[in-house]
Formats: C-alpha cells, sequence, structure tokens
C-alpha cells in the first residue's frame, strides 16, 4: 500500500495530492462515498502503474456503512513482502487492474506498470522468457460481413500475420501455443492451460503439436477438474508443462 511504502520504507508516494489514503480512511458517510467516486476517477487517469491499477475502476458500493467497513478491513492490512521481478499482458482490463493492483501491494513493481493491456499475439515476440504461466482464450477468431457497393456480401476473417508463426490460424488456443514457442527462452520453461482437442486436432493443430514434441521437452499433462475451468462450460481443458529443448525420446 502507497502509505506503508512512505512511512515504513521511505518511498514517495506514487499518488497525486488529494488522492492517497489518508483522504479517505477517516471519513465516513456521504463524505465517504463522494471523495471515494472522486478519487477513483483521478486515479484511473494517471500515467503508469497507478492508472493500470484504477483501469476503469468504479465504486460499487453505495451503502456508506459498508464502504466504511471495507476501508476498515484495507486499512488493518500488512501489505508489503516480495520484491522480484514479473511481467504480464493481458487483453481484458480488468484482468490487468487486478493483476497490477496485486503486484503492487506485495511490493514487486514500481512507477511503471509492468503488466500491459494489449492483444499479445498482434506484434513479434522479440523478449524471451524463462517462466511462463498462461491460461489464454479458447475458441476462434470471429469473422464479419462486409457489404459491397454492389449489395453482395463478403465474408471476412481476421488472422495473425506473424512472420515468426510456421501455421496461419483462426484458433485463439493454437495461436497462443505459437507464441509461447517462439518467446520461451533456451532454458525456459512453461505451462499452458487448452482445451483437450489441442491433443488431437488435425491439420494446423497437427502440425504444431509435431513441432512442440521435437523442438520442446513435453513432459507433463495435468488433466483440470470442471471446477478449475473457468473458459468454457462443459470443455474439457487440462495444463501442460514443456521446456525448451528437444523432447525426451520415447519409451519402447
Amino acid at each position: 500500500m502507497d502509505e506503508e511504502r512512505v512511512t515504513q520504507i521511505g518511498e514517495a508516494s506514487m499518488l497525486p495530492g488529494g488522492a492517497r489514503w489518508s483522504d479517505i480512511k477517516d471519513l465516513s458517510g456521504e463524505a465517504l462515498n463522494a471523495t471515494d467516486v472522486k478519487l477513483l476517477d483521478t486515479l484511473s487517469r494517471q500515467p503508469g502503474i497507478i492508472g493500470a491499477i484504477f483501469l476503469k475502476a468504479q465504486n460499487e458500493i453505495q451503502d456508506p456503512a459498508k464502504l466504511k467497513r471495507l476501508v476498515g478491513l484495507i486499512d488493518s492490512q500488512v501489505w508489503l513482502g516480495l520484491n522480484n521481478k514479473f511481467s504480464g499482458i493481458d487483453i481484458v482490463p480488468e484482468v490487468v487492474r487486478l493483476a497490477a493492483m496485486n503486484l503492487y501491494l506485495h511490493g514487486i513493481t514500481g512507477v511503471e506498470s509492468i503488466v500491459e493491456a494489449k492483444d499479445v499475439l498482434l506484434g513479434v515476440g522479440g523478449r524471451s522468457y524463462e517462466i511462463i504461466l498462461t491460461n489464454p482464450p479458447f475458441g476462434k477468431i470471429q469473422s464479419y460481413r462486409i457489404v459491397r457497393d454492389d449489395g453482395e456480401i463478403d465474408t471476412e476473417r481476421e488472422d495473425y500475420d506473424r512472420q515468426d508463426f510456421f501455421v496461419t490460424t483462426s484458433n485463439k488456443q493454437l495461436n497462443f501455443l505459437q507464441h509461447i514457442m517462439t518467446v520461451l527462452a533456451p532454458t525456459g520453461e512453461a505451462a499452458v492451460v487448452l482445451p483437450d482437442n489441442v491433443l488431437f486436432e488435425g491439420g494446423a493443430g497437427e502440425t504444431i503439436r509435431r513441432r512442440m514434441l521435437r523442438n520442446f521437452d513435453f513432459h507433463t499433462l495435468l488433466r483440470l477438474c470442471r471446477f478449475g475451468e473457468t473458459r468454457s462450460l462443459g470443455q474439457h481443458s487440462s495444463c501442460r508443462t514443456f521446456e525448451s529443448g528437444p523432447g525426451k525420446p520415447a519409451h519402447p
């Protein structure tokens, strides 16, 4: 928490004046509600890590008594802890906000946000990673229709044009798997949640699967129970773990 970073380790506050914890923690009633709304709006407009944490944040608690109780619970927590280096990317603003807040509260990030809000598949990887943990979206990229001047309808499909991808497909999970394979460091390890059809799908799925088994050490397949599945109801999925380096020869 910003207040602990200032009082305990002597860092300068990352929050603008009027939008700090001391400006809200002792308020109550309608003054608390009004200040909270103004504070969230101010913080959502800040650059860097603060703007990422409060991206599109809103006050959903209309009862001042409940909001006061929440403020008290937050004020009683001890927030500082880890001090490591992480980074993350997600296309969903709510996920970015949650991850940025989690990292900030554990003292893992500085002024700039290390969690970005963007589509990771749009650009060539470039940077490599020692550890990759991801739960990508399932499904296919949606096509859209264009009505021409003559009244005819053309169906267009958006695919990711990546020179470092060896297969062009609209399948999201297959594209994420290709992305992971291109950005994993030579000594890296990855764990990714994917639907079961990636294990046996033909065409692009088979091509990607063969290359992964040939160029990586695919050593663990962990089947997830339905309780742990959040991407698509009724769709079985599993966590696949693999490392950089040639796959181990099959046992006779």
